[in-house]
Protein backbone atom coordinates (compact mmCIF):
# COMPACT_ATOMS: atom_id res chain seq x y z
CA UNK A 1 0.00 0.00 0.00
CA UNK A 2 1.04 3.53 -0.56
CA UNK A 3 0.29 6.77 -2.29
CA UNK A 4 -0.23 6.14 -5.99
CA UNK A 5 0.21 9.81 -6.78
CA UNK A 6 0.06 13.03 -4.87
CA UNK A 7 -0.55 16.06 -7.05
CA UNK A 8 -1.88 19.54 -6.53
CA UNK A 9 -5.43 18.23 -6.16
CA UNK A 10 -5.77 14.96 -4.23
CA UNK A 11 -3.82 12.35 -2.33
CA UNK A 12 -4.51 8.91 -3.77
CA UNK A 13 -4.16 5.82 -1.57
CA UNK A 14 -4.14 2.36 -3.10
CA UNK A 15 -4.05 -1.23 -1.89
CA UNK A 16 -5.26 -3.67 0.73
CA UNK A 17 -3.96 -1.45 3.54
CA UNK A 18 -5.44 1.74 2.13
CA UNK A 19 -8.46 1.80 4.46
CA UNK A 20 -6.21 1.45 7.50
CA UNK A 21 -4.08 4.29 6.17
CA UNK A 22 -7.25 6.33 5.67
CA UNK A 23 -8.11 5.74 9.31
CA UNK A 24 -4.77 7.22 10.33
CA UNK A 25 -5.36 10.18 8.01
CA UNK A 26 -8.79 10.79 9.55
CA UNK A 27 -7.36 10.60 13.06
CA UNK A 28 -4.41 12.87 12.27
CA UNK A 29 -6.23 15.52 10.25
CA UNK A 30 -9.86 15.32 11.35
CA UNK A 31 -9.78 14.10 14.95
CA UNK A 32 -11.99 16.94 16.19
CA UNK A 33 -14.24 17.05 13.12
CA UNK A 34 -17.70 15.61 12.61
CA UNK A 35 -17.54 12.79 10.08
CA UNK A 36 -20.31 11.66 7.77
CA UNK A 37 -20.39 8.61 5.49
CA UNK A 38 -22.67 8.76 2.45
CA UNK A 39 -23.80 5.35 1.17
CA UNK A 40 -26.49 3.95 -1.05
CA UNK A 41 -28.57 0.86 -0.30
CA UNK A 42 -25.99 -1.41 -1.96
CA UNK A 43 -22.80 -0.01 -0.45
CA UNK A 44 -24.37 0.11 3.01
CA UNK A 45 -24.94 -3.64 2.78
CA UNK A 46 -21.76 -4.78 1.02
CA UNK A 47 -19.06 -2.15 1.64
CA UNK A 48 -19.81 -0.24 4.83
CA UNK A 49 -19.15 -3.27 7.10
CA UNK A 50 -15.71 -3.66 5.49
CA UNK A 51 -14.90 0.01 5.97
CA UNK A 52 -16.03 0.07 9.61
CA UNK A 53 -14.07 -3.10 10.38
CA UNK A 54 -10.83 -1.70 8.98
CA UNK A 55 -11.05 1.79 10.49
CA UNK A 56 -10.00 2.55 14.08
CA UNK A 57 -12.75 1.87 16.62
CA UNK A 58 -12.48 5.33 18.16
CA UNK A 59 -13.64 7.14 15.00
CA UNK A 60 -17.35 7.96 15.07
CA UNK A 61 -19.52 8.55 12.01
CA UNK A 62 -23.01 9.58 11.05
CA UNK A 63 -24.35 7.42 8.22
CA UNK A 64 -26.47 8.98 5.45
CA UNK A 65 -28.17 6.56 3.06
CA UNK A 66 -29.88 7.26 -0.25
CA UNK A 67 -31.43 4.91 -2.79
CA UNK A 68 -29.08 3.36 -5.34
CA UNK A 69 -29.26 4.02 -9.07
CA UNK A 70 -28.35 6.82 -11.47
CA UNK A 71 -31.98 7.97 -11.46
CA UNK A 72 -31.42 9.12 -7.85
CA UNK A 73 -28.52 11.44 -8.72
CA UNK A 74 -30.81 14.43 -8.53
CA UNK A 75 -31.77 17.51 -6.54
CA UNK A 76 -34.17 15.54 -4.33
CA UNK A 77 -31.31 13.36 -3.09
CA UNK A 78 -29.22 16.47 -2.48
CA UNK A 79 -32.00 17.89 -0.33
CA UNK A 80 -32.08 14.69 1.75
CA UNK A 81 -28.30 14.89 2.25
CA UNK A 82 -28.30 18.62 3.08
CA UNK A 83 -31.20 18.24 5.51
CA UNK A 84 -29.48 15.36 7.33
CA UNK A 85 -26.14 17.18 7.49
CA UNK A 86 -27.84 20.28 8.86
CA UNK A 87 -29.84 18.34 11.44
CA UNK A 88 -26.68 16.56 12.60
CA UNK A 89 -24.80 19.82 13.13
CA UNK A 90 -22.37 19.93 10.22
CA UNK A 91 -19.78 22.73 10.39
CA UNK A 92 -16.95 24.00 8.21
CA UNK A 93 -14.51 21.55 9.80
CA UNK A 94 -16.61 18.47 9.03
CA UNK A 95 -15.67 15.86 6.45
CA UNK A 96 -17.99 13.83 4.21
CA UNK A 97 -16.83 10.39 3.06
CA UNK A 98 -18.47 9.15 -0.12
CA UNK A 99 -18.56 5.34 -0.13
CA UNK A 100 -19.86 4.13 -3.45
CA UNK A 101 -19.63 4.20 -7.22
CA UNK A 102 -19.70 7.14 -9.58
CA UNK A 103 -23.22 8.17 -8.62
CA UNK A 104 -22.39 8.45 -4.90
CA UNK A 105 -19.11 10.20 -5.69
CA UNK A 106 -20.77 12.79 -7.94
CA UNK A 107 -23.70 13.36 -5.62
CA UNK A 108 -21.68 13.37 -2.41
CA UNK A 109 -18.99 15.60 -3.83
CA UNK A 110 -21.59 18.08 -5.07
CA UNK A 111 -23.42 18.07 -1.74
CA UNK A 112 -20.14 18.64 0.14
CA UNK A 113 -19.07 21.42 -2.21
CA UNK A 114 -22.30 23.35 -1.82
CA UNK A 115 -23.31 23.04 1.82
CA UNK A 116 -21.82 25.85 3.96
CA UNK A 117 -20.13 26.97 0.71
CA UNK A 118 -17.97 23.88 0.86
CA UNK A 119 -16.67 21.27 3.30
CA UNK A 120 -13.97 18.64 2.76
CA UNK A 121 -14.88 15.34 1.20
CA UNK A 122 -13.08 12.03 0.69
CA UNK A 123 -13.85 9.56 -2.07
CA UNK A 124 -13.83 5.81 -1.44
CA UNK A 125 -14.82 4.37 -4.83
CA UNK A 126 -16.35 0.91 -4.67
CA UNK A 127 -16.86 0.26 -8.40
CA UNK A 128 -14.20 -0.19 -11.06
CA UNK A 129 -15.63 2.77 -13.00
CA UNK A 130 -15.28 5.05 -10.00
CA UNK A 131 -11.77 3.77 -9.27
CA UNK A 132 -10.44 4.35 -12.78
CA UNK A 133 -12.32 7.55 -13.55
CA UNK A 134 -15.18 9.10 -11.58
CA UNK A 135 -13.49 9.53 -8.19
CA UNK A 136 -10.63 11.67 -9.50
CA UNK A 137 -10.58 14.94 -11.40
CA UNK A 138 -12.84 17.05 -9.20
CA UNK A 139 -16.02 16.91 -11.27
CA UNK A 140 -19.15 16.67 -9.13
CA UNK A 141 -22.76 17.08 -10.12
CA UNK A 142 -26.30 15.87 -10.52
CA UNK A 143 -28.60 15.10 -13.42
CA UNK A 144 -31.23 17.76 -14.12
CA UNK A 145 -34.03 18.25 -16.67
CA UNK A 146 -33.26 14.85 -18.18
CA UNK A 147 -29.64 15.77 -18.91
CA UNK A 148 -26.55 14.01 -17.58
CA UNK A 149 -24.51 16.04 -15.04
CA UNK A 150 -26.31 19.23 -16.06
CA UNK A 151 -25.71 20.93 -12.68
CA UNK A 152 -22.37 20.65 -10.93
CA UNK A 153 -19.21 22.20 -9.59
CA UNK A 154 -15.49 21.45 -9.58
CA UNK A 155 -14.45 20.29 -6.10
CA UNK A 156 -11.48 18.00 -5.59
CA UNK A 157 -11.56 15.47 -2.76
CA UNK A 158 -8.87 15.87 -0.13
CA UNK A 159 -8.13 12.15 -0.53
CA UNK A 160 -9.12 9.19 -2.70
CA UNK A 161 -8.90 5.75 -1.12
CA UNK A 162 -8.88 2.80 -3.52
CA UNK A 163 -9.44 -0.55 -1.84
CA UNK A 164 -9.39 -3.29 -4.53
CA UNK A 165 -11.25 -5.71 -2.27
CA UNK A 166 -14.49 -3.88 -3.04
CA UNK A 167 -14.29 -5.15 -6.63
CA UNK A 168 -15.11 -8.64 -5.34
CA UNK A 169 -18.66 -7.43 -4.63
CA UNK A 170 -19.29 -6.20 -8.19
CA UNK A 171 -21.73 -7.92 -10.56
CA UNK A 172 -20.30 -8.60 -14.02
CA UNK A 173 -22.16 -5.74 -15.71
CA UNK A 174 -20.83 -3.23 -13.17
CA UNK A 175 -17.33 -4.56 -13.76
CA UNK A 176 -17.70 -4.26 -17.54
CA UNK A 177 -19.01 -0.73 -17.09
CA UNK A 178 -15.72 0.23 -15.45
CA UNK A 179 -13.65 -1.47 -18.13
CA UNK A 180 -15.11 0.91 -20.71
CA UNK A 181 -13.30 3.85 -19.08
CA UNK A 182 -10.05 1.84 -19.05
CA UNK A 183 -10.52 1.30 -22.79
CA UNK A 184 -11.09 5.03 -23.26
CA UNK A 185 -7.88 5.97 -21.46
CA UNK A 186 -5.96 3.44 -23.54
CA UNK A 187 -7.45 4.58 -26.85
CA UNK A 188 -6.64 8.25 -26.29
CA UNK A 189 -3.21 7.96 -24.68
CA UNK A 190 -1.61 4.52 -24.28
CA UNK A 191 -1.23 1.94 -27.04
CA UNK A 192 0.51 -0.49 -24.66
CA UNK A 193 -2.45 -0.36 -22.28
CA UNK A 194 -4.78 -0.98 -25.22
CA UNK A 195 -2.80 -4.07 -26.25
CA UNK A 196 -3.24 -5.56 -22.77
CA UNK A 197 -6.92 -4.62 -22.63
CA UNK A 198 -7.81 -5.84 -26.12
CA UNK A 199 -5.76 -9.02 -25.94
CA UNK A 200 -7.82 -10.96 -23.40
CA UNK A 201 -11.22 -11.32 -21.79
CA UNK A 202 -10.17 -12.06 -18.20
CA UNK A 203 -7.74 -10.00 -16.14
CA UNK A 204 -5.53 -10.87 -13.21
CA UNK A 205 -5.44 -8.86 -10.00
CA UNK A 206 -2.10 -7.39 -11.06
CA UNK A 207 -3.51 -6.35 -14.42
CA UNK A 208 -6.50 -4.70 -12.76
CA UNK A 209 -4.17 -2.83 -10.42
CA UNK A 210 -2.21 -1.64 -13.44
CA UNK A 211 -5.45 -0.54 -15.16
CA UNK A 212 -6.49 1.50 -12.13
CA UNK A 213 -3.10 3.14 -11.58
CA UNK A 214 -2.50 3.90 -15.25
CA UNK A 215 -6.02 5.30 -15.71
CA UNK A 216 -5.51 7.63 -12.73
CA UNK A 217 -2.17 8.75 -14.18
CA UNK A 218 -3.65 9.47 -17.62
CA UNK A 219 -6.64 11.33 -16.26
CA UNK A 220 -4.50 13.30 -13.80
CA UNK A 221 -2.18 14.42 -16.58
CA UNK A 222 -5.09 16.06 -18.42
CA UNK A 223 -6.63 17.49 -15.25
CA UNK A 224 -3.30 19.08 -14.31
CA UNK A 225 -3.15 20.76 -17.73
CA UNK A 226 -6.76 21.90 -17.71
CA UNK A 227 -8.53 21.63 -14.37
CA UNK A 228 -11.77 23.36 -15.43
CA UNK A 229 -12.23 21.36 -18.64
CA UNK A 230 -11.82 24.25 -21.07
CA UNK A 231 -9.43 22.68 -23.58
CA UNK A 232 -6.95 19.82 -23.09
CA UNK A 233 -9.16 17.90 -20.68
CA UNK A 234 -11.69 17.48 -23.49
CA UNK A 235 -9.52 14.53 -24.56
CA UNK A 236 -11.19 12.53 -21.80
CA UNK A 237 -14.56 12.94 -23.55
CA UNK A 238 -13.92 10.34 -26.24
CA UNK A 239 -17.10 8.27 -26.49
CA UNK A 240 -18.98 10.60 -24.16
CA UNK A 241 -20.80 12.95 -26.54
CA UNK A 242 -22.84 10.13 -28.04
CA UNK A 243 -22.49 8.05 -24.86
CA UNK A 244 -24.09 10.69 -22.65
CA UNK A 245 -26.91 11.05 -25.16
CA UNK A 246 -27.53 7.30 -25.01
CA UNK A 247 -27.44 7.40 -21.22
CA UNK A 248 -29.90 10.30 -21.05
CA UNK A 249 -32.23 8.57 -23.53
CA UNK A 250 -32.08 5.38 -21.47
CA UNK A 251 -32.80 7.19 -18.20
CA UNK A 252 -35.90 8.69 -19.79
CA UNK A 253 -37.16 5.53 -21.48
CA UNK A 254 -35.99 2.39 -19.69
CA UNK A 255 -37.15 0.86 -16.42
CA UNK A 256 -33.58 -0.35 -15.87
CA UNK A 257 -31.36 2.31 -17.49
CA UNK A 258 -28.11 1.44 -19.19
CA UNK A 259 -24.99 1.89 -17.05
CA UNK A 260 -22.64 4.79 -17.68
CA UNK A 261 -19.74 2.65 -18.90
CA UNK A 262 -22.02 0.65 -21.18
CA UNK A 263 -23.30 3.87 -22.73
CA UNK A 264 -19.70 5.06 -23.14
CA UNK A 265 -18.84 1.76 -24.84
CA UNK A 266 -21.65 2.37 -27.34
CA UNK A 267 -20.43 5.93 -27.67
CA UNK A 268 -16.83 4.90 -28.31
CA UNK A 269 -17.90 2.51 -31.04
CA UNK A 270 -20.01 5.21 -32.72
CA UNK A 271 -17.24 7.80 -32.30
CA UNK A 272 -14.71 5.32 -33.68
CA UNK A 273 -16.80 5.14 -36.84
CA UNK A 274 -16.99 8.94 -36.72
CA UNK A 275 -13.20 9.10 -36.34
CA UNK A 276 -12.86 7.24 -39.61
CA UNK A 277 -15.21 9.67 -41.36
CA UNK A 278 -13.82 12.91 -39.87
CA UNK A 279 -10.16 12.46 -38.87
CA UNK A 280 -9.04 9.52 -40.98
CA UNK A 281 -8.75 6.64 -38.49
CA UNK A 282 -7.66 3.68 -40.57
CA UNK A 283 -10.14 0.97 -41.49
CA UNK A 284 -7.85 -1.62 -39.84
CA UNK A 285 -7.87 0.21 -36.51
CA UNK A 286 -11.60 0.91 -36.75
CA UNK A 287 -12.21 -2.82 -36.98
CA UNK A 288 -9.78 -3.52 -34.14
CA UNK A 289 -11.54 -1.11 -31.76
CA UNK A 290 -15.07 -1.97 -32.82
CA UNK A 291 -14.56 -5.75 -32.65
CA UNK A 292 -12.95 -5.56 -29.21
CA UNK A 293 -15.63 -3.37 -27.66
CA UNK A 294 -18.57 -5.02 -29.38
CA UNK A 295 -17.33 -8.43 -28.27
CA UNK A 296 -17.28 -7.37 -24.63
CA UNK A 297 -20.66 -5.59 -24.67
CA UNK A 298 -22.62 -7.74 -27.10
CA UNK A 299 -25.20 -8.54 -24.42
CA UNK A 300 -26.57 -5.00 -24.89
CA UNK A 301 -29.25 -4.07 -27.41
CA UNK A 302 -29.37 -0.52 -28.83
CA UNK A 303 -33.06 0.37 -29.10
CA UNK A 304 -32.33 3.97 -30.06
CA UNK A 305 -31.84 5.74 -33.36
CA UNK A 306 -30.00 8.91 -34.29
CA UNK A 307 -33.14 11.07 -34.38
CA UNK A 308 -33.83 10.16 -30.73
CA UNK A 309 -30.25 11.02 -29.71
CA UNK A 310 -29.64 14.23 -31.66
CA UNK A 311 -31.60 16.41 -29.26
CA UNK A 312 -29.42 15.23 -26.38
CA UNK A 313 -26.25 15.55 -28.46
CA UNK A 314 -27.05 19.19 -29.29
CA UNK A 315 -27.42 19.93 -25.56
CA UNK A 316 -24.03 18.44 -24.63
CA UNK A 317 -22.05 20.69 -22.27
CA UNK A 318 -19.04 20.90 -24.62
CA UNK A 319 -20.99 22.32 -27.55
CA UNK A 320 -20.89 25.89 -28.83
CA UNK A 321 -24.17 27.33 -30.09
CA UNK A 322 -25.67 23.82 -30.13
CA UNK A 323 -23.03 22.61 -32.62
CA UNK A 324 -21.92 19.12 -31.50
CA UNK A 325 -18.29 18.96 -30.37
CA UNK A 326 -16.48 15.61 -30.50
CA UNK A 327 -13.25 14.13 -29.22
CA UNK A 328 -11.99 11.70 -31.86
CA UNK A 329 -9.00 9.40 -32.38
CA UNK A 330 -6.90 9.66 -35.56
CA UNK A 331 -5.02 6.55 -34.41
CA UNK A 332 -5.11 4.26 -31.39
CA UNK A 333 -3.24 6.03 -28.59
CA UNK A 334 -3.74 9.58 -29.89
CA UNK A 335 -6.56 12.07 -29.75
CA UNK A 336 -7.98 15.23 -31.37
CA UNK A 337 -10.36 17.49 -29.46
CA UNK A 338 -12.99 20.01 -30.61
CA UNK A 339 -13.91 18.17 -33.80
CA UNK A 340 -17.17 18.91 -35.61
CA UNK A 341 -19.16 16.44 -37.67
CA UNK A 342 -22.09 16.81 -40.01
CA UNK A 343 -25.49 15.49 -39.03
CA UNK A 344 -25.12 12.99 -41.87
CA UNK A 345 -21.87 11.61 -40.47
CA UNK A 346 -23.28 11.42 -36.93
CA UNK A 347 -26.34 9.60 -38.25
CA UNK A 348 -24.16 7.19 -40.20
CA UNK A 349 -21.98 6.42 -37.17
CA UNK A 350 -24.99 5.75 -34.94
CA UNK A 351 -26.69 3.59 -37.57
CA UNK A 352 -23.53 1.51 -37.99
CA UNK A 353 -23.34 1.01 -34.24
CA UNK A 354 -26.97 -0.05 -34.02
CA UNK A 355 -26.61 -2.43 -36.96
CA UNK A 356 -23.49 -3.99 -35.43
CA UNK A 357 -25.29 -4.91 -32.22
CA UNK A 358 -28.50 -5.88 -33.97
CA UNK A 359 -26.56 -8.63 -35.72
CA UNK A 360 -25.66 -10.36 -32.45
CA UNK A 361 -27.75 -13.36 -31.51
CA UNK A 362 -28.46 -13.15 -27.77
Amino acid sequence: MGIVLSNFFSEVLFGEESLAHLGKLLFDRHSDSKKFILVDSNTRKFCLPVLVKLLPKNINFTIIEINSGEENKNLKSCEIIWETLTAEGIDKHSVIINLGGGMIGDLGGFSAATILRGVKHIQIPTSLLAMVDASSGGKTGINFAGLKNQVGIFSHPSAICIYPGFLETLPERDFNSGLAEVAKHALIADTALWKVFSGKNQFSANELSHFIKRSIEIKSSYVTLDEKDLKERHALNFGHTIGHAIEAFSLANHKEPIMHGEAVAFGMIAETYLSELVVGLSREQVEEVVNCLAGRYKYLYPDFDSSQLMGFIRLDKKNRNSVPDFTLIPAIGSVLINQQASDENIDQAIRKTKLLFSNFVI
